[in-house]
């Protein structure tokens, strides 16, 4: 297993250097970031998530809480999980799923023993073409859509950490909105832990 003080020395710096060209904490010359950076390809040096979180404050995993029950479209929550998970990688950040079966329960236990950073909270059901605002636009936002998940507001308002209330999309709009659902809520880590 390589370590950081093994990228340190093959890159001809201190391991706090590394440190700081990884977290971004501190200022380091661009020369300095990409030999380092090249070290840690050519070893293939991966930071260990404990330390990364006891260093941080965080976990770099976001929970995607999704119905997957008999009735729902489950094709489509799988779907928009997938894009979910696409979209947190390219932002260096891990999923964890939860059903919504687990309830209020999951949320407590995931948000108490900081398992995540944040939630995204999905509705798997799609709004109808009767309350569809304007035929033109395949995905309106639809105040309707999220009723189901009200219930969970009182809750949410009560954890320290930030969430994102969603309704899966028609596919062809899955992998925008999981982008959106993502950046929205990595935006969300850097401010005060509220939710919409």
């Amino acid at each position: 297993m390589v370590r950081i003080t093994d990228v340190a020395r093959h890159a001809g710096v201190s391991p706090s250097t590394v440190s700081y060209a990884l977290s971004g904490k501190r200022p380091i010359s661009e020369a300095t970031r990409r030999r380092i950076h090249a070290s840690i390809r050519e070893l293939g040096y991966r930071p260990h998530a404990g330390a990364r979180a006891l260093a941080s404050s965080r976990t770099r995993v976001l929970a995607l809480v999704t119905p997957l029950r008999e009735g729902g479209d489950v094709t489509a929550a799988m779907r928009f999980a997938a894009h979910v998970v696409t979209a947190a990688r390219r932002h260096d950040h891990d999923v964890l799923l939860l059903t919504q079966e687990e309830g209020e329960e999951g949320l407590r236990r995931v948000a108490d023993s900081a398992m995540a950073d944040g939630f995204i909270i999905v509705d798997a059901r799609r709004p109808d073409a009767t309350t569809r605002p304007h035929p033109a636009d395949p995905y309106p936002a639809d105040p309707y859509a999220l009723l189901p998940l009200l219930p969970l507001l009182p809750l949410l308002r009560t954890l320290a950490l930030p969430w994102v209330l969603t309704s899966v999309p028609p596919s062809a709009r899955s992998a925008e909105l999981a982008d959106r659902c993502v950046r929205l809520l990595l935006a969300r880590l850097d401010g005060p832990p509220r939710g919409s």
